[in-house]
């Protein structure tokens, strides 16, 4: 008796859908596709989320935010390896959690904005950029010296050098 109920379920089943091997696959695309979507959105929020985390961390003579090589990257608008790179280079020198961690200050956030200004508008590979980095190290100490001598702060010599100086950081995209 169970045997003839279970032919006759499946005969009815057939009877009322004509192509149910259709149907079932049209239903499981469907929900295929409503799952990726899920999973995009998910993705997609997840992400606004960690680009919005700060790790604040205080280490001595740094600024007050730090930010993981992720957050960074997005921030720099940067692939996190191409940070990496940056940093074996020489070019930045992000600070160190005890666990190795690189965290990027502001600071650090906006020497990758130069090196980036640098190497693709400007076109110097690397090691062009490192050398007009310490280039750009020492005019801004020549500057603050210009600005905080009284002696020189009144001669007009020293004025205009220390204009051209500021034209020469700005056009770097230094401020």
């Amino acid at each position: 008796m169970t045997q003839r109920y279970e032919e006759e379920q499946k005969t009815d089943a057939g009877a009322s859908i004509p192509n149910a091997d259709a149907f079932v696959r049209l239903v499981n695309k469907i929900a295929a596709q409503a799952a990726r979507r899920e999973m995009i959105r998910r993705a997609q929020e997840s992400e606004r989320n960690q680009s919005r985390r700060r790790v604040r961390v205080r280490i001595a003579g740094r600024g007050d935010a730090l930010y993981i090589i992720s957050i960074a990257a997005k921030l720099a608008e940067m692939h996190p390896q191409t940070l990496r790179k940056y940093d074996r280079e020489g070019l930045v020198s992000p600070s160190r959690t005890q666990g190795s961690r690189r965290l990027y200050s502001e600071e650090d956030l906006e020497r990758l904005q130069i090196v980036r200004r640098l190497s693709e508008d400007l076109g110097l590979n690397l090691n062009g950029v490192g050398l007009v980095l310490e280039l750009v190290q020492h005019m801004r100490g020549m500057l603050e010296v210009l600005e905080q001598s009284e002696d020189l702060t009144n001669s007009a010599s020293a004025q205009a050098v220390a204009d051209e100086i500021k034209v020469i950081l700005n056009y770097l995209g230094v401020e």
